[in-house]
Order: C-alpha cells, then sequence, then structure tokens
C-alpha cells in the first residue's frame, strides 16, 4: 500500500503539470512551488518555529483563531503557514499574523526531509484533513509534537477500511494529539487504537464569533436593506436561478435579495446583472443610497466582505449544495439567521446540528426552496426563535481555540 501511495501522489503531480498546460489554477500551483526552498531558506537561524498547514480557504479560516491567538501569546516566535492549494495560497499571501506563508512541497521523502531541515519547526499544526504520510512520519521521527485540530473522521474514510486501513491509520497514529468535532469521530479513531484525542468541537465558532463582535458599518448596504433581506452567500448559478425564480411569489415581493456569488468572472457577473435589469444593481459601481433604496437585487461583486454582510439579513441562503458542497454555513448563522442549503451537506457537522436545531433547512428544488423562503418570511415568531436556539449552540460551541492553545503550551512547548 506504501508503494500505491508513492504512486498516486507521483501521478498527481504529474497531472498538474499536464493540467497546467491549459488550467490557470494548476499553473499556479506549480509555479508557486518553484519557489519554496528559496523561501525557507531564510528563515533565521535559531529562531523557534511553529508550523501551521492547511489544505485551502476554508481550512485556514478554521486554523485563523489558533494562528492570531498564538501570535499574541508568543511574538517573538517565527510562525509558518503553507498550503497546498492556490485556492488558499493566493487570497492569503500576504496574511499579517505570520512571518512567512509559501507552499507546502508534494509529499516525498526526500522533499519532507529538506522542508524539515530548512523549516527545523518545534511545533506542527495541522487542520482538518490534510494527512501526508513523508510529513508525519519525519515529525515523528524527529520527536516534533504534531496536532491535528478540527477533525472529523467518518466511518468510509480508508482509515478504517479492511484492506487499505492498516496503511492509512499510521498516518493519524503518528500525530501527537487529534482534536476533534464530535464523538464519532473519537470514537472510529480509538477503534483503530489510536488514543491521543480529544473531543474539542470546530475553532470557526471562535472565529465567526469573532466577527460577529468587530464593529463593521457598511452605508451603502444599509440604504439597500430596509427590514426583510435574504442574503444568499457563496452563490452558484443553478442557486442564484433558483433564488430569482422564487423571489417572484407574491409572498415575498416585499423582500429583497444580496447575492454574493462564489464565481465573480466579469462574464458571469454581467449576465447576472443584465438578467436582474433595472432592479438590480451592482456593489461595485457604488451606486448612491437613493438608488440603492429603489433597488430590489444587489450583486456584491466583491471579496472578504460575506462573513461580515449576513448582520444585514433577516434570512441566509448557503451556496453549493446542488454541487460538491455547501460553504460556511457558521458565518451566516452567527448572526441568529435561519439557514438554507441545498442536499449535498453531509460531511458538514454544523448543518446535521443547525438542522437539528431547527435553524438550518435543507432545499432540493424551487418548491421546496420557494415554500421554506415563504413560512420564515412570513413568520417574525418563528425567526426570534431561531435565534434564540443558534445563540445558545454557540455557547455551547465556543472555546475550542483555548482548549488547543492551552494543549500546546502545556505539552509541546511548556
Amino acid at each position: 500500500m506504501y508503494w500505491l501511495y508513492r504512486s498516486a501522489v507521483f501521478l498527481y503531480g504529474l497531472g498538474i503539470r499536464l493540467a497546467a498546460l491549459w488550467q490557470p489554477k494548476a499553473r499556479l500551483w506549480l509555479e508557486g512551488r518553484k519557489r519554496i526552498w528559496d523561501q525557507l531558506a531564510d528563515i533565521p537561524p535559531g529562531s523557534k518555529v511553529v508550523w501551521f498547514h492547511t489544505a485551502s480557504l476554508g481550512e485556514f479560516e478554521q486554523g485563523r483563531p489558533l494562528i492570531e491567538h498564538y501570535r499574541k501569546l508568543h511574538p517573538d516566535y517565527f510562525l509558518l503557514l503553507t498550503f497546498f492549494s492556490p485556492s488558499g495560497f493566493t487570497p492569503r499571501k500576504n496574511y499579517a499574523y505570520v512571518d512567512k506563508v509559501c507552499y507546502l512541497p508534494l509529499d516525498h521523502p526526500a522533499a519532507s526531509r529538506r522542508f524539515f531541515d530548512l523549516v527545523r519547526p518545534s511545533l506542527i499544526v495541522f487542520v482538518k484533513y490534510e494527512f501526508w504520510y513523508h510529513y508525519f512520519r519525519e515529525a515523528s521521527r524527529r520527536n516534533i509534537p504534531l496536532i491535528l485540530v478540527s477533525a472529523r473522521f467518518r466511518a468510509n474514510q480508508l482509515f478504517f477500511q479492511p484492506l487499505s486501513g492498516a496503511f492509512w491509520r499510521k498516518i493519524p497514529a503518528m500525530a501527537s494529539h487529534i482534536f476533534v468535532q464530535d464523538r464519532e469521530s473519537a470514537d472510529l479513531l480509538q477503534s483503530i487504537g489510536i488514543e491521543q484525542v480529544t473531543v474539542n468541537s470546530d475553532t470557526r465558532f471562535d472565529r465567526v464569533l469573532q466577527v460577529k463582535e468587530e464593529y463593521f458599518r457598511d452605508e451603502r448596504l444599509e440604504a439597500f436593506c430596509m427590514g426583510k433581506t435574504i442574503i444568499a452567500g457563496s452563490s452558484w448559478p443553478v442557486d442564484e436561478q433558483l433564488l430569482l425564480e422564487i423571489m417572484q411569489r407574491k409572498e415575498l415581493k416585499a423582500w429583497k435579495l444580496i447575492l454574493v456569488p462564489h464565481d465573480l468572472r466579469q462574464d458571469h457577473l454581467t449576465r447576472l446583472s443584465e438578467q436582474l435589469g433595472s432592479s438590480g444593481q451592482r456593489y461595485a459601481d457604488q451606486p448612491n443610497p437613493k438608488t440603492l433604496a429603489a433597488a430590489r437585487f444587489l450583486i456584491l461583486d466583491t471579496v472578504g466582505m460575506l462573513s461580515k454582510v449576513y448582520r444585514y439579513g433577516e434570512i441566509a441562503y448557503v451556496g453549493g449544495g446542488f454541487g460538491k458542497g455547501i460553504h460556511n454555513t457558521l458565518e451566516a448563522a452567527v448572526y441568529g439567521l435561519p439557514v438554507l442549503f441545498g442536499p449535498e451537506h453531509a460531511k458538514f457537522l454544523e448543518a446535521a446540528d443547525l438542522i437539528a436545531l431547527g435553524a438550518g433547512f435543507e432545499v432540493r428544488d424551487v418548491q421546496t426552496m420557494g415554500n421554506r423562503l415563504v413560512m420564515l418570511a412570513e413568520n417574525e415568531v418563528e425567526r426570534t426563535a431561531i435565534a434564540g436556539n443558534i445563540s445558545a449552540y454557540f455557547q455551547e460551541k465556543r472555546g475550542a481555540t483555548d482548549r488547543i492553545l492551552s494543549w500546546m503550551e502545556q505539552t509541546a512547548l511548556g
């Protein structure tokens, strides 16, 4: 199985090289890795290095509370942040809370040894789903504490299969400690002999609570939102078309809609704007308050605002559920909003929690989405009750960051 793993990693790298001939993201992946060794060579000798690794932007948001709190605790330490994907590296390559941001070299015995020789980490934090055999093995060989945080395991993963499991379970077994989101994950790990586990919730709860508490005001959004606003975050074209059809229902005529598209390519934004006609505005066009007050639809065609914008809504729709999987529901729920999403949400524990609370709602087509939106729009008492349930839920889940930091201080570097 080890050689199958080595072959799979090699073929993945080869596939990226071929895809880079026509795919911009693959080209970024390849180009970024050409400079890794030069970037790592200038880490000052003798630095106390703490290395954080995240796959992409979503995992970065889970690790972010740890990084920022750790920086405050240890301003003199050298913090390294690595990404696997350009979708994480590109928007965060200038992240101010660390000393260096770079890509992680593809998993290979020689590459992992060279990486450790240059970085010389004292502590390593991997976030959620990253399991690279040679990096874990090298940390174990050098007796460097490596922790996995905000992890979640499912019974259908390779670690728990009769044939492949013997190899794959070696990887989490080499971690010094694993902080998981739920009891089921802990039970699965313990069933294969991995005992260094703590059930700890998800650090994203701390992150979205932090964002909620930060001061934010936007005069254009205030001019647009008139007390009855639906916010569709990270919407894909299928989400947008369903929502625009539903917004024609007479029960929703008094409601407004903010679309925050996942696809910010100009051709898509132009088509969407043309479809909305005179009833829609684009945020980037900087319309005046009077124009915004008269509009019914607003396209938020910018990046970095979504997690703050939900505070202006009464109902949220989170996109991606008719594709590979939903986006971040916690960013919306933290403001007490009922959250709707498509059927692809099985991998997201918080979606199941919100459904159980009566605060999250799966929609499968235009009819179920329309009926649910109308029900919520017409029932302010229900929305108020949902907000109360969500508040209690977030209070129960907060604190994961502090618990991990405590372990890091007392066990890893204490």
